[in-house]
């Protein structure tokens, strides 16, 4: 890669990632229900996502990975219902009004943050079919190298990570500033409705039906 098509893919990214999208609604969502470094970990969770499509859509130009439909097919409905169970779990417990989180270590925890994060973007495989129209804008994907594979990540991961944090930390200083315990018990209820949405959409969009992830 030149560092005109790196310069260039790296704007390409942020712009993109500008965007709000089910990602960014899940970042500023757990960053106002539990706390800036929820929202850090859910970017966390779908940058892994990112990466593992952008290595996929070069993967299916260059071998015609076809053979993985069922892989992708087990972890949409292992994510789906993940996400949905996370839902439910947040209009369960009850919200502590003496701190930034919410009473339960699974719908609040480090992992459960990744996990959400990882699955809302893995819950939308035309990502690949994205990636293959767009990265060959500023790259060759039919020759393409490990060093240039990872170094899309990691414009990818610089680029759409900052965006992601801009939104957690504006998200942050904004629940900062509003902060009461009814405020946060309606965020935790929110914040558990945008993980149901996007669940029961995925799954949705598996059974055949209307198509509403936006991309």
């Amino acid at each position: 890669m030149t560092l005109v098509s790196v310069i260039s893919l790296f704007f390409a990214f942020i712009l993109l990632a500008i965007l709000p999208g089910p990602g960014v609604i899940a970042v500023v969502s757990r960053t106002v229900s539990n706390s800036l470094r929820r929202g850090v970990l859910t970017s966390v969770g779908i940058l892994i996502g990112d990466a593992f499509f952008i290595v996929m859509a070069i993967a299916t130009v260059n071998y015609a990975v076809s053979s993985l439909d069922c892989v992708f097919l087990l972890i949409q409905l292992v994510g789906s219902f993940y996400l949905i169970w996370l839902g439910i779990q947040g209009w369960r417990n009850k919200t502590s009004s003496d701190k930034f989180v919410i009473n339960s270590s699974e719908f609040s925890g480090t992992i459960s943050s990744i996990l959400s994060g990882l699955f809302i973007t893995l819950g939308n495989p035309k990502i690949i079919v994205f990636y293959i129209g767009f990265l060959p804008a500023f790259i060759d994907l039919s020759n393409m190298t490990i060093a240039n594979v990872f170094l899309i990540i990691v414009i990818d991961v610089i680029a759409v990570g900052a965006v992601l944090y801009m939104y957690a930390w504006l998200a942050n200083m904004a629940h900062l500033q509003l902060f009461n315990s009814n405020a946060l018990a309606i965020t935790q209820k929110v914040t558990a409705s945008v993980l149901l949405v996007i669940g029961l959409s995925a799954l949705i969009n598996l059974s055949g039906g209307n198509d509403i992830w936006n991309v």
